[in-house]
């Protein structure tokens, strides 16, 4: 049970911490009062900083006379630094590696992601598009959970990368591959209220790339970005009526 000092402040509290005990019952006097303000002093514990680049363009083109329209959209993101600066760890580098594995899972922090849409327009009346999705590959090595930036044998050697290894206990995998997917999606317009459309996701059934640490080492694949390669080519069919 707590104790109290002369002035009624708690004892054996952490070091650099005073509670303060709140208002007696005065129903129950001998009992142990309420915490009534903890006192302790403010520090910044860690700072994250990060820096990149966003890039987008779109064309258009008329390809015929008649209406027939090719739309080109290209976006692209560049994370040139992703760092975390703790008082106590020290300074943490993320981008391009599976961490920071605390907060994301170990879903990782990609230097390039791409999407890349044409789209083939026939005079508003009906459409073809293609999207490209682009990940690129990362290091497997996590710095947050005991890793070497930039060293993944050193990595594997301090027990930070879960996935499989070799029979010389050197890491099966250094570098995972970049991830791929392609969509495609169609409508047409049949009447001035209804339209029908229908999708082809991974229309290329693209597989997984092989990844024995990303998500802690559970499914041998990112999650994260090749959720669709995992699931495999697939379709949908619908059609949308306005009132």
């Amino acid at each position: 049970m707590e104790k109290f000092d002369d002035n009624g402040v708690v004892t054996g509290a952490p070091p650099g911490v005073t509670l303060i005990p709140g208002t007696p019952d005065p129903n129950n006097p001998g009992a142990l009062p309420l915490l009534g303000f903890l006192q302790s002093p403010y520090t910044n514990s860690s700072t994250e900083v990060g820096e990149g680049v966003d890039l987008s363009a779109t064309g258009r083109f008329r390809l015929t006379s008649s209406g027939i329209r090719l739309i080109s959209s290209l976006s692209a993101s560049y994370l040139a630094k992703l760092t975390l600066t703790d008082p106590n760890l020290g300074v943490q580098k993320y981008a391009g590696t599976l961490s920071p594995c605390a907060i994301t899972s170990c879903s990782g922090a990609p230097r390039w992601r791409a999407q890349w849409s044409n789209t083939l327009d026939f005079n508003g009346n009906a459409s073809l598009t293609a999207t490209a999705y682009y990940t690129s590959p990362m290091s497997e090595v996590s710095t947050d959970s005991g890793g070497i930036y930039g060293d993944c044998i050193g990595s594997a050697e301090a027990g930070s990368m879960p996935g499989l290894y070799y029979p010389d206990n050197s890491p099966a995998l250094c570098r995972s591959k970049a991830i791929w997917d392609v969509d495609l999606t169609g409508q047409v317009k049949l009447f001035k209220h209804l339209t029908l459309y229908g999708n082809v996701l991974n229309i290329f059934d693209i597989k997984p790339p092989f990844d024995p640490n990303a998500a802690y080492g559970l499914y041998n694949f990112n999650p994260a970005w090749a959720d669709r390669n995992f699931v495999g080519r697939y379709f949908r069919i619908g059609a949308k009526v306005d009132f």
